[in-house]
């Protein structure tokens, strides 16, 4: 049996929305420690619809990210300008995270930049 963490791990959150904010999470703490581990967000899901009532041909975006704060990674998601209907539950939110052990993977200071075709640079953390 290893006694070392694996290089890289795959977790899932499923993290119920509050009666108020039914499609956001403002910041869940994951306890992953961020001083040895760094996180990816892999891929995502929300389990209720979500409009406008301003323009509604415009595709929703989700704006989900994680960052470290106080040693911990955190969690955001949010479908900003959006909502979901009132007669629906609270929406929740599946995150799954690619956790890479900090001893098999670098992370870069510098911010990279990545041409996004004429709408400006988008930074991009590089993991080696």
């Amino acid at each position: 049996m290893p006694t070392s963490p694996a290089p890289i791990n795959l977790i899932q959150f499923k993290i119920t929305c509050n009666d108020d904010d039914k499609d956001w999470i403002d910041e869940y703490d994951t306890k992953i420690n961020s001083n040895k581990f760094l996180v990816v967000i892999a891929s995502h899901g929300f389990t209720q619809p979500v409009y406008t009532v301003t323009a509604p041909w415009i595709t929703p975006m989700p704006d989900i990210f994680a960052y470290s704060s106080n040693g911990t990674w955190k969690l955001r998601a949010d479908y900003v300008g959006f909502s979901t209907d009132d007669a629906l539950p609270k929406g929740v939110w599946t995150l799954n995270l690619l956790v890479f052990d900090r001893a098999y993977a670098k992370e870069f200071n510098s911010v990279q930049t990545v041409n996004t075709t004429g709408i400006g640079a988008a930074p991009a953390p590089l993991i080696q």
